[in-house]
Protein backbone atom coordinates (compact mmCIF):
# COMPACT_ATOMS: atom_id res chain seq x y z
CA UNK A 1 0.00 0.00 0.00
CA UNK A 2 2.86 2.37 0.82
CA UNK A 3 4.88 1.52 -2.27
CA UNK A 4 2.02 2.00 -4.77
CA UNK A 5 0.12 4.70 -2.86
CA UNK A 6 -3.05 2.62 -2.78
CA UNK A 7 -5.82 2.27 -0.28
CA UNK A 8 -7.53 -0.82 1.07
CA UNK A 9 -10.23 -2.08 -1.28
CA UNK A 10 -12.90 -4.73 -0.98
CA UNK A 11 -12.34 -7.90 -2.99
CA UNK A 12 -15.12 -10.50 -2.89
CA UNK A 13 -14.86 -14.04 -4.18
CA UNK A 14 -16.75 -17.31 -3.92
CA UNK A 15 -15.02 -19.92 -1.77
CA UNK A 16 -16.07 -23.57 -1.82
CA UNK A 17 -16.50 -25.14 1.58
CA UNK A 18 -14.84 -28.56 1.78
CA UNK A 19 -17.02 -30.83 3.91
CA UNK A 20 -15.13 -34.04 3.06
CA UNK A 21 -14.02 -36.33 5.83
CA UNK A 22 -10.41 -35.63 6.90
CA UNK A 23 -9.50 -39.33 7.41
CA UNK A 24 -7.77 -38.76 10.74
CA UNK A 25 -9.43 -42.03 11.77
CA UNK A 26 -10.38 -45.04 9.67
CA UNK A 27 -14.06 -45.33 8.72
CA UNK A 28 -15.67 -48.72 9.46
CA UNK A 29 -19.15 -50.27 9.56
CA UNK A 30 -20.86 -47.76 7.25
CA UNK A 31 -24.66 -47.52 7.25
CA UNK A 32 -27.17 -45.29 5.53
CA UNK A 33 -29.70 -43.47 7.72
CA UNK A 34 -32.51 -41.05 7.09
CA UNK A 35 -31.32 -37.54 7.80
CA UNK A 36 -34.35 -35.55 8.99
CA UNK A 37 -35.17 -31.86 8.96
CA UNK A 38 -32.64 -29.65 10.69
CA UNK A 39 -33.40 -27.15 13.49
CA UNK A 40 -32.99 -24.40 10.88
CA UNK A 41 -35.66 -25.88 8.67
CA UNK A 42 -38.61 -28.04 9.59
CA UNK A 43 -39.33 -28.63 5.92
CA UNK A 44 -39.43 -32.43 5.60
CA UNK A 45 -38.57 -32.15 1.90
CA UNK A 46 -34.95 -31.67 2.99
CA UNK A 47 -34.89 -35.17 4.50
CA UNK A 48 -32.37 -37.41 2.74
CA UNK A 49 -30.45 -40.57 3.40
CA UNK A 50 -26.87 -40.02 4.46
CA UNK A 51 -23.83 -42.17 5.16
CA UNK A 52 -22.83 -42.75 8.78
CA UNK A 53 -19.87 -44.79 10.03
CA UNK A 54 -17.89 -45.73 13.11
CA UNK A 55 -14.18 -44.96 13.30
CA UNK A 56 -11.04 -46.52 14.70
CA UNK A 57 -7.39 -45.43 14.91
CA UNK A 58 -5.14 -46.15 11.97
CA UNK A 59 -2.63 -48.97 12.33
CA UNK A 60 0.14 -46.69 11.10
CA UNK A 61 0.88 -43.18 9.94
CA UNK A 62 1.81 -44.54 6.51
CA UNK A 63 -1.62 -46.15 6.09
CA UNK A 64 -3.31 -42.83 6.91
CA UNK A 65 -1.18 -40.97 4.36
CA UNK A 66 -1.85 -43.61 1.67
CA UNK A 67 -5.64 -43.61 2.14
CA UNK A 68 -5.83 -39.83 2.43
CA UNK A 69 -3.88 -39.50 -0.83
CA UNK A 70 -6.11 -42.03 -2.58
CA UNK A 71 -9.24 -40.26 -1.36
CA UNK A 72 -7.97 -36.91 -2.66
CA UNK A 73 -7.24 -38.53 -6.05
CA UNK A 74 -10.69 -40.17 -6.14
CA UNK A 75 -12.40 -36.93 -5.12
CA UNK A 76 -10.59 -34.85 -7.75
CA UNK A 77 -10.29 -37.32 -10.65
CA UNK A 78 -13.58 -39.19 -10.25
CA UNK A 79 -15.57 -36.37 -8.59
CA UNK A 80 -16.07 -38.73 -5.69
CA UNK A 81 -18.02 -37.79 -2.59
CA UNK A 82 -19.10 -39.90 0.40
CA UNK A 83 -22.79 -39.25 1.04
CA UNK A 84 -24.59 -42.55 0.42
CA UNK A 85 -23.89 -46.29 0.47
CA UNK A 86 -23.68 -46.14 -3.33
CA UNK A 87 -20.83 -43.64 -2.92
CA UNK A 88 -19.19 -45.91 -0.35
CA UNK A 89 -19.34 -48.79 -2.85
CA UNK A 90 -17.61 -46.65 -5.50
CA UNK A 91 -14.94 -45.62 -2.98
CA UNK A 92 -14.31 -49.23 -1.97
CA UNK A 93 -14.01 -50.21 -5.63
CA UNK A 94 -11.48 -47.42 -6.15
CA UNK A 95 -9.43 -48.80 -3.27
CA UNK A 96 -9.58 -52.27 -4.83
CA UNK A 97 -8.46 -50.96 -8.23
CA UNK A 98 -5.46 -49.36 -6.53
CA UNK A 99 -4.50 -52.64 -4.86
CA UNK A 100 -4.88 -54.52 -8.14
CA UNK A 101 -2.91 -51.93 -10.11
CA UNK A 102 -0.02 -52.39 -7.65
CA UNK A 103 -0.08 -56.07 -8.64
CA UNK A 104 0.46 -55.20 -12.31
CA UNK A 105 -3.02 -54.73 -13.81
CA UNK A 106 -3.37 -51.05 -14.66
CA UNK A 107 -6.52 -49.07 -14.05
CA UNK A 108 -8.90 -48.18 -16.87
CA UNK A 109 -11.86 -45.89 -17.38
CA UNK A 110 -14.27 -48.59 -16.16
CA UNK A 111 -12.34 -49.19 -12.94
CA UNK A 112 -12.49 -52.68 -11.51
CA UNK A 113 -14.31 -54.22 -14.49
CA UNK A 114 -11.62 -52.91 -16.86
CA UNK A 115 -8.97 -54.64 -14.78
CA UNK A 116 -11.08 -57.79 -14.59
CA UNK A 117 -11.44 -57.84 -18.39
CA UNK A 118 -7.67 -57.45 -18.83
CA UNK A 119 -6.95 -60.36 -16.51
CA UNK A 120 -9.58 -62.53 -18.19
CA UNK A 121 -8.29 -61.72 -21.69
CA UNK A 122 -4.75 -62.54 -20.63
CA UNK A 123 -5.95 -65.91 -19.36
CA UNK A 124 -8.05 -66.46 -22.49
CA UNK A 125 -5.35 -65.60 -25.03
CA UNK A 126 -2.87 -67.87 -23.23
CA UNK A 127 -5.34 -70.76 -22.92
CA UNK A 128 -5.23 -70.71 -19.11
CA UNK A 129 -7.90 -71.55 -16.53
CA UNK A 130 -9.82 -73.91 -18.81
CA UNK A 131 -10.22 -71.33 -21.60
CA UNK A 132 -9.63 -72.25 -25.26
CA UNK A 133 -7.27 -69.45 -26.29
CA UNK A 134 -8.57 -69.29 -29.87
CA UNK A 135 -11.20 -67.35 -31.82
CA UNK A 136 -10.20 -63.85 -30.79
CA UNK A 137 -12.96 -62.30 -32.86
CA UNK A 138 -15.55 -64.61 -31.32
CA UNK A 139 -14.72 -63.72 -27.71
CA UNK A 140 -14.50 -60.00 -28.53
CA UNK A 141 -17.94 -60.07 -30.19
CA UNK A 142 -19.46 -62.15 -27.40
CA UNK A 143 -18.26 -59.93 -24.56
CA UNK A 144 -19.19 -56.74 -26.42
CA UNK A 145 -22.70 -58.06 -27.05
CA UNK A 146 -23.07 -58.47 -23.28
CA UNK A 147 -21.98 -54.91 -22.46
CA UNK A 148 -18.23 -55.46 -22.00
CA UNK A 149 -16.55 -53.53 -24.81
CA UNK A 150 -13.71 -55.62 -26.26
CA UNK A 151 -12.15 -55.68 -29.71
CA UNK A 152 -9.78 -58.14 -31.39
CA UNK A 153 -6.80 -55.85 -30.76
CA UNK A 154 -7.51 -55.99 -27.01
CA UNK A 155 -7.31 -59.79 -27.13
CA UNK A 156 -4.10 -59.74 -29.18
CA UNK A 157 -2.50 -57.23 -26.82
CA UNK A 158 -3.39 -59.40 -23.83
CA UNK A 159 -1.37 -62.22 -25.40
CA UNK A 160 1.67 -59.94 -25.42
CA UNK A 161 1.15 -58.65 -21.89
CA UNK A 162 4.17 -59.21 -19.69
CA UNK A 163 3.91 -60.50 -16.18
CA UNK A 164 2.17 -63.41 -14.52
CA UNK A 165 -1.57 -63.79 -14.39
CA UNK A 166 -3.06 -62.18 -11.31
CA UNK A 167 -4.35 -64.97 -9.08
CA UNK A 168 -7.14 -64.48 -6.54
CA UNK A 169 -7.13 -60.71 -7.01
CA UNK A 170 -10.80 -59.81 -7.35
CA UNK A 171 -13.58 -59.46 -4.77
CA UNK A 172 -16.80 -61.46 -5.00
CA UNK A 173 -18.82 -58.32 -5.75
CA UNK A 174 -22.03 -58.31 -7.78
CA UNK A 175 -20.33 -56.73 -10.81
CA UNK A 176 -17.47 -59.22 -10.77
CA UNK A 177 -19.79 -62.21 -10.41
CA UNK A 178 -22.01 -60.91 -13.21
CA UNK A 179 -19.02 -60.81 -15.58
CA UNK A 180 -17.95 -64.29 -14.52
CA UNK A 181 -21.45 -65.64 -15.14
CA UNK A 182 -21.40 -64.20 -18.67
CA UNK A 183 -18.12 -66.03 -19.33
CA UNK A 184 -19.38 -69.26 -17.76
CA UNK A 185 -22.41 -69.24 -20.05
CA UNK A 186 -20.03 -69.58 -22.99
CA UNK A 187 -17.19 -71.51 -21.35
CA UNK A 188 -18.57 -73.79 -18.59
CA UNK A 189 -15.07 -75.17 -17.89
CA UNK A 190 -13.73 -71.74 -17.00
CA UNK A 191 -11.89 -72.02 -13.66
CA UNK A 192 -13.25 -68.71 -12.40
CA UNK A 193 -12.12 -69.38 -8.82
CA UNK A 194 -8.62 -68.46 -9.97
CA UNK A 195 -9.77 -64.85 -10.35
CA UNK A 196 -11.52 -64.49 -7.00
CA UNK A 197 -10.14 -63.64 -3.61
CA UNK A 198 -9.98 -66.66 -1.36
CA UNK A 199 -12.14 -66.68 1.75
CA UNK A 200 -10.25 -65.78 4.90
Amino acid sequence: MYKHDTDMTRHERMQLLNMDYDWKRELINPVEREHGATPLSEDISFSKKHLYAETRPWKSREEFIRIRGLFDAWRLNKRGVLKTMADWKLWQEYLQTDAISKKGVRRGSDGLIDQLKRTFLQAYSNAEWGLPGKDYEGIATYLSSHGYAVNVTDVKNSKRRKGLLLLHGYPRSDDVMKFIQVVLNRYPRFKYEMMLETDT
